[in-house]
């Protein structure tokens, strides 16, 4: 093992030597002589953020290309700024696409009118809840926004709130922002807001989208669910035919289809997949000035909200002490994510045990079920991000910031250098063991000295370990557990129910038998088992 590749980052700055310039095409904002000053090496380190473009230093694999796409660098910065929007975006995609795919795929001749409804219930319910995410969300996060981005955040905050942040003990702007916007304290607090409105917002949202479901697919699949008795290959044609129907009758539609090249005479999708519809009428309203009273109405609900809601809400005595109590949490996201999906179960185990159509071993049943695909998803949810740190931490992160920073052979040589610790790790003694080298102080001290002070690199390093935890969640809530899990428990929930009839059945059949026997004279009883 070569442990001359295992050095503190501290000495990386004589080993790779800082560029004196960066490429045109990516300059930014500032430049500095920090290094200059410190080490007298005449370097002017000049900060470029942005994403490569198709130079020479454009990305060659898959990976690459995907970490710096228009669109990946969009869904980072939604799932920092408005992470259950993204949460609906990941389960539009796998409840709305992938699921519905899986299920045409699985079908059968016998199963397939049922798969055919739940891949159109599957794909409404993806739509309603996205669209419902951007409505119900949008207001509280951008009122969490203009607190954290407010010159003078103690016009919304009380005393003891400005204190515990440690606002009163600088008036410097810059101060001011650094705190706002890396502080851990105030980052937990955004994360109670903006990750655990849907411990509240959820339930609503689910019952929203129980209702809309129905017309949905009525008038727009053109799909309703028949009565068992109906003939099932002429439903199943028929229902078929009338999702096909819709699917081409819809411009939308072709137009999806056109970008995903399933079809050359469609023209390609040339829209922004993961654009919101905040965005969308801020395009519409900054070409027109009929908006500016909307837009200014919106700015003072904006502000009255702020001050009204989100800060008293900051300012209660319980929460101020639970987000600093778990300020250093690094699943956070999870917690309140598993939250959530505790309250949305609970609703759907109560209605279950409400519903009177369904007989009470039926119910119990079901709910019993619904509680163990919880317990099943949210245990396999934390699992899976966990399994997944190590690699996401030491290789995808410093991977994306590479190519952020337009310095990934820097970056290339981050992910060896850990690489190289952890294998001399697994077999050094408890005390020879070396600490993983710091992505943010590599990246200071290494790479670029004043990268970590932009806010684009902030938002998106943070959105990537964010957008993870919400992908894993989605997946396993949205696609494996509604494949693989439910129908598993179902199948058990069938076979139990099935069981128990049956021991009723034969016991009501042997008390049955036993009121009909007319027992015998003792005498003769007596002969009859003398004889046997």
């Amino acid at each position: 093992m070569k442990v001359s590749l295992i050095q503190n980052y501290s000495n990386q700055k004589q080993r790779i030597p800082l560029p004196d310039s960066t490429p045109q095409e990516f300059k930014e904002k500032t430049s500095t002589g920090l290094y200059g000053k410190e080490n007298n090496t005449g370097y002017n380190v000049t900060f470029s953020g942005g994403l490569p473009g198709k130079s020479g230093a454009a990305a060659k694999s898959l990976g690459d290309r995907i970490l710096g796409s228009k669109a990946f660098d969009k869904i980072l910065t939604m799932a920092e700024e408005s992470p259950i929007v993204c949460n609906s975006l990941f389960a539009l995609g796998l409840a709305g696409i992938l699921r519905p795919a899986t299920l045409v795929a699985m079908s059968g001749k016998k199963d397939k009118e049922d798969n055919i409804y739940a891949s159109s219930h599957a794909v409404s319910s993806g739509i309603i809840g996205f669209i419902s995410s951007i409505i119900l969300t949008t207001p509280l996060n951008k009122m969490v926004d203009r607190i954290k981005n407010a010159d003078n955040p103690e016009q919304y905050l009380k005393e003891k709130t400005v204190q515990l942040l440690g606002l009163d003990k600088t008036k410097d702007t810059k101060a001011v922002k650094s705190i706002m916007n890396e502080g851990k304290l105030f980052k937990n607090m955004q994360n109670l807001v903006k990750v655990g409105s849907g411990i509240i917002l959820g339930v609503p949202q689910a019952m929203i989208t129980i209702a809309l479901i129905p017309p949905i697919l009525k008038y727009v699949f053109g799909i309703e669910k028949k009565p068992k008795g109906a003939p099932a290959p002429a439903m199943a044609q028929s229902e078929m035919a009338n999702f096909q129907k819709t699917m081409h009758m819809q411009k939308s539609f072709q137009d999806f289809r056109g970008g995903m090249n399933v079809n050359n005479s469609h023209p390609a999708f040339t829209g922004n997949p993961v654009q919101t519809g905040e965005e969308l009428v801020a395009t519409v309203a900054s070409k027109s000035k009929l908006f500016d009273p909307v837009q200014r109405l919106w700015d003072s609900f904006i502000g009255w909200g702020a001050k009204h809601i989100i800060a008293p809400f900051l300012d209660f005595k319980p929460i101020r002490w639970f987000a600093d109590k778990t300020k250093d949490s690094k699943g956070m996201v999870n917690h309140l994510n598993a939250a959530s999906s505790a309250a949305i179960s609970g609703m759907y185990i109560t209605k279950t045990l409400d519903n009177d159509k369904l007989d009470k071993d039926r119910k119990n049943t079901l709910a019993i079920n619904q509680a163990l695909v919880f317990v099943a998803s949210t245990a396999g949810s934390y699992l899976l991000d966990g399994s997944l740190n190590n690699i996401w931490n030491n290789k995808v992160t410093p991977k994306y910031a590479g190519i952020f920073l337009n310095e990934k052979e820097k970056m290339a040589e981050f992910i060896k250098q850990n690489k190289e610790i952890m294998k001399f790790n697994k077999t050094a003694g408890k005390d020879a063991k070396k600490a993983l080298l710091k992505l943010d102080d590599y990246i200071k001290d290494v790479v670029k000295p004043d990268a970590l002070k932009s806010d684009a690199l902030n938002t998106r390093l943070k959105g990537l370990d964010t957008a993870k935890k919400l992908f894993i969640f989605a997946t396993v809530y949205r696609y494996l557990a509604p494949i693989i899990v439910t129908p598993i428990a179902n199948r058990l929930g069938d076979k139990y129910l099935n069981y128990k009839k049956a021991k009723e059945q034969r016991i009501a059949a042997q008390t049955l038998q036993a009121e009909k026997f007319i027992p015998l004279n003792p005498a003769v009883q007596n002969q009859v088992n003398n004889a046997a």
